[in-house]
């Protein structure tokens, strides 16, 4: 029988190893012993992250240490190390709500790995290395804020990879860990979180009231294997084919029973989730006309179809797979499909949504431009047309300028544009005075197009260029100045701009004359915007070793506006 230590909790001590192998400068490696008579009987591995220093990159730095310091950037936050708005924005990934804005803020103390010797367990020696390692991080953080997180599931490594009922008791053992130290659920997300404040809305709630997961409460059916290769097949078709919706009426007939309708797939998907994630209205429509209560279903993610359709669509906006990592894309989206924000709209209740691919591209850059009644008059459509773009560019505020210009972006580029306007913009000319006039005069004019609501891009600006032509400008763009070259620098002297600094900063409020501004999902997306405007798409993170030759074969794409 193998030897277990029976020693008080006091005979245990913990002391901490240092790690010199890290070259990371904003990467801290934790590493804590439990040791008992000379024996080691414990380990834990924390990465302490100095958020700060990598914001730009957030994603692509995080990738870089391990699975779990992955896992945590794309699972949790967003690519300037924000938390995902979804888990702290009211409604059901909300959770329980306790968590909010403050994850945004500090640094981040990540517990890796903590594993205990199973001859030494039910004696406390978790919780003592673990309250060791908060507070080694406490001492040495003095008033710096930091936050910690956890994904519950580490104390499971010597049986990593079980499953069924077995990895589930190891699992609930290791939440109720975590539970027991004051660590509480981030919204609906398998990350788990601690402040010292302990006045925090956490700190009050009992971990028995806690959310749970519905794949812990077994009230799922599984789809047929026959039902679910017919909805395979359906889903799949390029063109929508009224025969299949037929077939697929087979499966689910008038008078079907709940455990039909609500059947699911291995995630907990629905068949309107699937057909949410695939893009086909058709099916969409004809499921919910038959089944309304469909659209209230959730996955094993918490979330509704509608929500799935809108995780795909962040995952599409911002991230591919590019050989073995996650490449970060998301300077340059263009866009999503019109099949795409038409299953969106419906989802959202807007049951129609207008059909951009029957305008041109001047068509969209006029309406786009215009003041409300100006673009009522260019189009008796125009309202509908607006609240397409901004599906098709994934707006959020809905008051976003070509469906993509945000407020709080637009606010940003005014203020830093007038700041930037004594500035040496352009470096490759001359300190000639009328060459200075020329690109003030542009500069000017990129602010004007901003404050009347119009798209700053090239045609736009030279539009409001006096009938007379002033003769300094004619001039700076006959010499080889540009309206292009203008624009690009502006946005990226953006990047280097005290103003964008502070709003990457948590609890960020753009006003203007004291109005709080609406928060998008477009804000800080500088690189999309720049691109949607006709100029050079510029970008906060690393490059890619590829995005060069990207650029060239993407050049005449970005010309829309």
């Amino acid at each position: 029988m193998p030897e277990t230590f029976h020693g008080s909790l006091s005979q245990v001590t913990v002391s901490f190893k240092s790690k010199n192998d890290c070259e990371l400068p904003w990467l801290k490696e934790i590493t804590a012993i439990g040791s008992e008579d000379g024996a080691q009987i414990a380990a834990c591995d924390a990465k302490l992250i100095k958020r700060d220093r990598i914001r730009p990159s957030f994603w692509q730095d995080m990738e870089e240490p391990c699975q779990e310091t992955r896992d945590l950037a794309f699972g949790l936050f967003d690519r300037y190390g924000r938390v995902s708005r979804k888990y702290i924005e009211p409604g059901f990934r909300q959770g329980n709500g306790v968590w909010g804005r403050e994850l945004d803020d500090g640094d981040i103390l990540l517990f890796e790995k903590l594993v205990v010797d199973s001859r030494a367990r039910r004696r406390g020696v978790g919780t003592k290395i673990a309250r060791a390692v908060l507070g080694r991080v406490r001492d040495d953080a003095g008033q710096r804020k930091y936050v910690v997180v956890v994904r519950p599931g580490v104390l499971t490594q010597e049986v990593a990879g079980s499953g069924g009922d077995e990895g589930k008791r190891h699992l609930a053992t290791s939440r109720q860990f975590w539970q027991s130290l004051g660590f509480r659920r981030i919204g609906t997300s398998s990350w788990f979180a601690f402040t010292d404040e302990e006045g925090h809305a956490s700190r009050q709630l009992d971990a028995s009231e806690e959310w749970i997961p519905p794949q812990d409460t077994g009230r799922y059916t599984a789809i047929a294997a026959q039902v679910q290769g017919a909805i395979d097949h359906v889903l799949s078709a390029p063109t929508s084919d009224p025969e299949d919706l037929r077939r697929l009426g087979e499966f689910f007939p008038e008078g079907a029973g709940f455990a039909q309708w609500f059947a699911t797939d291995d995630e907990g998907n629905t068949v309107l989730h699937q057909a949410a994630i695939k893009g086909t209205l058709d099916v969409i429509k004809y499921l919910v006309a038959r089944c309304p209560g469909m659209a209230a279903a959730r996955n094993r993610d918490g979330d509704n179809p509608l929500e799935t359709l809108q995780s795909s669509m962040e995952l599409l906006r911002t991230r591919s797979n590019y050989i073995e990592m996650v490449e970060v894309v998301s300077d340059r989206f263009k866009g999503f499909d019109q099949s795409t924000i038409a299953c969106l709209g419906f989802l959202s209740g807007d049951t129609e949504v207008f059909d951009l691919t029957q305008l041109s591209r001047e068509e969209i850059s006029e309406i786009s431009s215009a003041t409300d009644s100006q673009a009522r008059t260019i189009h008796p459509e125009a309202d509908a047309i607006r609240r397409a773009l901004r599906f098709k560019y994934g707006c959020t505020c809905g008051q976003c300028i070509g469906g993509f210009l945000s407020p709080r972006m637009k606010h940003m580029l005014e203020e830093e544009t007038l700041g930037q306007r004594d500035e040496d913009l352009m470096l490759m000319w001359d300190d000639d005075d009328w060459l200075e006039e020329g690109r003030h005069m542009l500069t000017g004019r990129f602010v004007k197009c901003l404050k009347k609501g119009m798209v700053p891009n090239e045609n736009n600006i030279l539009t409001l260029v006096s009938d007379k032509q002033e003769p300094t400008l004619e001039a700076f763009l006959e010499e080889g100045g540009s309206v292009s070259s203008i624009g690009t620098t502006i946005f990226e002297r953006m990047l280097e701009s005290e103003g964008w600094q502070l709003a990457l900063n948590p609890g960020c409020q753009e006003t203007d004359t004291g109005r709080v501004l609406p928060e998008c999902r477009n804000d800080l997306e500088l690189g999309f915007v720049s691109g949607r405007c006709g100029y050079k798409r510029v970008s906060p993170g690393r490059k890619y070793f590829h995005d060069e030759e990207r650029e060239e074969e993407e050049e005449d794409d970005d010309d829309e506006y």
